[in-house]
């Protein structure tokens, strides 16, 4: 299988498993409490629209290849090259896509962070970003993976606490067979 099909076929698949975990986890919760937490119906459409065009901005010019050749290498090649070109393209992903933490840090320029609050609907396509990657390793779940790593987050305090808050409906793998 050629380098370019194999990455294709992994957007596609880790972008199934996104929407697969806000169908299977995250919506039916929010629903669910919806009352509970203080969220509307619409704030669940917005939420669904934000997934439904999750990492689009993967088979752009400025990320496709710098993905390809980092994750997917050719034989033979500089992977400090490949590293820069990487390192380009992620940013270039955090800045474009809003479910990112690193969109809400603000660094002002005494090279203080500010960090700003994560609209709701992005809050919810970053925690099924992170919960899709449980279909291929059942102990990567939202849960396991945000408390290995929330030392490292940078979170406004709004947005930490609804994370936490939400996090609570993304314990339970996609790998396990309980649609």
């Amino acid at each position: 299988m050629s380098r370019e099909k194999e990455y294709n076929e992994y957007i596609d698949t880790h972008v199934k498993n996104v929407i697969e975990s806000w169908k299977r986890f995250l919506k039916p919760a929010l629903l669910f409490y919806m009352d509970k937490i203080g969220i509307s119906v619409d704030d669940i459409k917005k939420a669904q629209m934000a997934i439904k065009s999750h990492d689009a901005s993967k088979w752009s010019e400025e990320e496709y290849s710098g993905y390809l050749h980092y994750f997917y290498p050719e034989a033979g090649v500089d992977l400090k090259q490949n590293e820069k070109e990487m390192d380009y393209a992620w940013l270039h992903h955090q800045n474009t896509n809003p479910h990112h933490w690193q969109y809400y840090v603000l660094i002002r320029d005494n090279s203080k962070a500010t960090l700003l609050d994560m609209p709701f609907e992005y809050i919810c396509e970053m925690l099924c970003d992170w919960h899709s990657f449980s279909k291929k390793d059942p102990t990567s779940t939202a849960a396991n993976w945000y408390s290995k790593n929330k030392d490292k987050i940078m979170l406004s305090d709004n947005t930490r606490q609804v994370v936490e808050k939400l996090l609570t409906y993304m314990t339970k793998p996609l790998a396990q067979d309980n649609k």
